[in-house]
């Protein structure tokens, strides 16, 4: 059979199934012979004597027929959408397995061999089905599937909802800063044209592998963007780093390149003096859970100069945090262009930090532009606090561990959470001898599952309160579940000795007017 078959003759077309149905129906009640039924309702004479034989009205034109009916095509397209949702799609091939075993277990007659469909049975039933098509999907890691959950993202929201509420805290005053790395070679350079048939494409890079710098970006739910940070693989500073930076750049060093707790807090030194934020008019900044965000001095400093944080849970920037969703993707783009097109005008030389400057600057200034601030903060339900941005196909993935990061209502242990910690505290509470106690009662609130973070204060331990695998009812979806189960993780004993780190957010909010540490 052909892959686009078409019949050449036009004598099944004078009839349909429902005018087979009507002259049936006449026959079985014997008003109307064979051949009056053919002439009254304009099907041929032997079609019509086939049919009474057989019973059955359904058209049937030609040699060739579906192995499997509409309702059961069905079945398997609905199968097909649901593996897709949980990142879990099937290849060609094993579709076609799942074909065979299908008609096998259904006792479906079939012209299958060698235990799976054929091509000519997979193209057609393609052409049927043109809402499916053969992808190349995006590796993504298990912890990010399965980390953005509805749970710790309706904590998320909450907690926000509960800031905006508290402070008044205005769409112009929420910010969110995220640092991604930049290579002085390139690391996906642009297509070029070539011959067709050539085995192998080359681009000329600057080096093998290039030198990290880490670029720091920092924007506000209205579009206004911090002039950029960049951190450099140095023990001292240079000037000449930063020439062709956008005006205002920051620079900063470390010794690897990658951010860390004290150049964070200078960081934070920079952007409260660009913000100025007071105690009538704080501001919101919303980030991950970097290591190097949750220092004493940098949570310190936050409290004492009116800037609330607030952490997104971990695994889940690339839905909930803006500048991941619509700054960064196209950023690495123009990055890559301008990389390549300094190298294509300076031939045999290589990139080195005094070049960085204006390439950073020309990829900086094409992404990092108010419509795509917005952007991030909509697509991402934080302009207007809005969870209903995410569907149940979003939370799809996180459905395979059928865990629910949090217990019910309980509490995580080792978390900031200050409003329940509030209502707990006494008089007599202290500090861990870590720090100055300056940390107060409304600025230290994480909400990230079961996250242990460098407090400013000791959080109490509940021995009862445990993080437990909530099993959430799987819906079976059709008998082909029985023969390729829908992927779901086992419960399994942990073995680990280390406590795994867990969840539960983090939002510093602290009011020093109190005069003490209100939390455990």
């Amino acid at each position: 059979m052909v892959f686009k078959y078409k019949r050449i003759s036009s004598r099944g077309d004078s009839w349909s199934e429902q005018t087979m149905s009507l002259a049936l129906n006449d026959l079985k009640q014997g008003k109307i012979s064979i051949r009056g039924a053919s002439k009254k309702y304009g099907i041929p004479y032997s079609t019509l004597a086939d049919h009474k034989k057989l019973n059955t009205s359904k058209k049937k034109l030609g040699r060739y027929s579906k192995v499997f009916s509409e309702a059961e095509e069905k079945e398997l397209v609905e199968y097909l959408k649901e593996l897709d949702k949980r990142f879990y799609g099937l290849t060609k091939r094993d579709f076609c397995k799942l074909a065979y075993q299908y008609a096998e277990e259904k006792h479906i007659h079939h012209p299958f061999t060698n235990n799976e469909a054929g091509e000519q049975w997979y193209a057609n039933f393609m052409l049927r089905h043109q809402e499916l098509s053969l992808r190349t999907p995006e590796p993504t890691s298990v912890a990010r599937a399965c980390g953005f959950n509805r749970v710790q993202v309706e904590i998320f929201f909450k907690n926000l909802s509960q800031i905006l509420e508290k402070h008044h805290i205005t769409t112009d005053n929420i910010y969110n800063v995220d640092e991604t790395g930049i290579q002085t070679s390139a690391k996906k350079p642009p297509k070029v044209l070539s011959v067709r048939g050539k085995k192998q494409v080359g681009s000329i890079s600057s080096s093998e592998r290039g030198t990290l710098i880490t670029s720091l970006f920092c924007c506000s739910a209205t579009g206004k963007f911090i002039s950029p940070t960049l951190v450099f693989p140095r023990k001292k500073k240079n000037p000449r780093y930063l020439e062709g930076t956008p005006p205002g750049t920051l620079m900063l060093v470390t010794d690897n390149g990658w951010i860390n707790s004290d150049a964070f807090l200078e960081w934070l030194k920079f952007f409260v003096a660009s913000v100025r934020p007071t105690e009538q008019h704080k501001c919101l900044l919303i980030l991950d859970n970097h290591v190097s965000h949750r220092s004493l001095k940098v949570l310190q400093y936050a409290s004492e100069n009116h800037v609330v944080i607030l952490s997104v849970p971990p695994h889940s920037t690339h839905k909930l945090q803006p500048l991941d969703v619509a700054v960064y993707g196209p950023f690495g783009k123009y990055f890559e262009r301008a990389l390549d097109k300094w190298q294509k005008a300076h031939p045999a030389q290589r990139v080195t930090f005094f070049d960085i400057g204006s390439i950073f600057t020309e990829a900086y200034l094409n992404s990092a532009t108010p419509v795509n601030a917005i952007s991030g903060f909509k697509k991402t339900g934080i302009t207007n606090c809005d969870i209903s941005v995410f569907t149940d196909l979003d939370f799809a993935p996180s459905i395979v561990t059928e865990i629910n990061p949090l217990e019910s209502t309980k509490t995580p242990k080792n978390i900031y959470c200050t409003e329940i910690a509030a209502s707990r505290s006494t008089a007599s509470e202290t500090t861990d001898g870590a720090g100055p106690s300056r940390v107060l009662k409304e600025n230290l609130v994480q909400v990230t599952d079961g996250l242990q973070i460098i407090s400013a204060s000791n959080i109490e331990k509940d021995p009862t309160n445990t993080n437990k695998n909530i099993m959430t009812p799987e819906k079976k979806i059709t008998v082909i579940s029985d023969i390729l189960i829908v992927p779901k993780a086992d419960s399994k004993q942990n073995t680990r000795r280390r406590k795994s780190q867990k969840y539960s957010g983090f939002f510093l909010d602290i009011d020093l007017d109190s005069g003490r540490n209100l939390i455990k």
